[in-house]
């Protein structure tokens, strides 16, 4: 259902998981967005319950698997690097970034191509986190060690390398040919900021989007920020709230979706063991759990005009995802059918391709392409 209201500001909420919960919804303040001297109105899309969602959607076994053990050692990924990670390509083909070096596999699940070596010279690498596709197959790769942004072609052939000026994650290419940095912002009421910054391919700066929610540990308690780029849209999915915001190229608000689903006590899924089972390190001392549950874990935009989004677990545990239609609201859910030791967690979602990574019992990575389908 499709109503013309207001923005609404961010509140704290929560998303309901598995249990059942039912406590009061606190009132949903507002504020206007304004425009010059009037207010604009934002078009808001109400998205469907996901407990009263169909499961529907299933992922049966892959049609193609990369990784795992290898008889040549020159062949096998890094298993223990702890961003070992990859992307679906245009192309049906998969792109990994292992360590120093990038893999390109085509759409059959062979490698092609071996990118790079560990160094910070031309087309050299010292620790690959991040990566995207965009416009004429260009890719997008995030190096952190050395700070640089890298730009190849489809085919793995290096065009340039520059200064990255902030930090970049997974989905954060638009189809324009730009993408995102994000760099730290100033905190608002203790909460921190991040500042998103679009660039061309050629490392100038086109565009400041503004200041957004960023990722908050609280007393061990992970709360996610999704932030994903897709088409010519950002959307923003502060776990702290119940409602994505979409903005255009400019960082414009032009679209709300509100998730419909209750408030969750935190209490009620044990907070106190939630902020127990996280190590001391990653934890912000003596800052005070939240009320409620967050009301997500992560977010994806598939390019076909839906909005893939993931059950929060606390403890990190594996959680399930739902896909809303971004025009009507209407909701499905996925079944799991293929078994796996560990797994699978979805990486990304492109089109109907899904990307899963799992682990077998050896430790071994494995990076597979699955076909979603529909069941009546």
């Amino acid at each position: 259902m499709r109503i013309a209201v207001r923005k609404q500001a961010q509140f704290i909420s929560c998303f309901i998981v598995v249990f059942s919960c039912a406590i009061e919804n606190p009132p949903l303040p507002k504020k206007s967005i304004q425009s010059g001297v009037a207010s604009a109105l934002i078009d808001t899309i109400l998205l469907q319950a996901k407990s009263t969602a169909p499961r529907t959607l299933r992922l049966p076994r892959p049609v193609y698997s990369v990784g795992g053990m290898k008889d040549d050692a020159n062949d096998e990924f890094i298993h223990t690097n702890g961003f070992l990670n990859a992307i679906p390509l245009n192309d049906g083909g998969v792109l990994v970034l292992d360590w120093a070096k990038l893999r390109l596999f085509d759409s059959g699940g062979r490698q092609v191509r071996v990118i790079g070596r560990k160094g910070q010279g031309p087309n050299e690498f010292l620790y690959l986190t991040a990566a995207c596709q965009t416009r004429g197959d260009t890719l997008v790769v995030f190096d952190q060690n050395n700070f640089r942004i890298s730009i190849l072609t489809g085919k793995g052939e290096l065009v340039r390398q520059f200064s990255a000026g902030g930090k970049m994650l997974h989905s954060y290419c638009f189809d324009d040919g730009t993408f995102i940095v994000k760099r730290s912002g100033p905190r608002e009421a203790s909460m921190p900021r991040a500042e998103l910054i679009r660039m061309s391919s050629t490392g100038s700066t086109v565009a400041r989007l503004g200041s957004f929610p960023e990722v908050q540990y609280l007393d061990g308690l992970h709360v996610p920020v999704s932030i994903v780029a897709s088409g010519s849209t950002l959307y923003v999915g502060d776990s702290r709230a119940r409602e994505i915001l979409a903005y255009n190229l400019q960082g414009n608000l032009v679209r709300v979706f509100q998730l419909h689903e209750p408030f969750e006590s935190l209490a009620a899924h044990g907070g106190n063991n939630i902020r127990r089972s996280i190590p001391v390190s990653t934890a912000t001392a003596r800052t005070e759990l939240p009320k409620f549950m967050p009301t997500l874990r992560d977010m994806f935009a598939d390019g076909q005009g839906n909005l893939w989004i993931q059950d929060y677990r606390p403890n990190y545990e594996p959680g399930y995802w739902t896909r809303y239609s971004l025009s009507s609201g209407k909701a499905q859910r996925i079944i799991y059918e293929a078994k796996m030791i560990s797994g699978p967690e979805i990486i990304e979602i492109k089109g109907n391709r899904v990307l899963t990574r799992r682990r077998d019992g050896d430790g071994a990575a494995h990076f597979e392409i699955t076909r979603w389908s529909s069941t009546p």
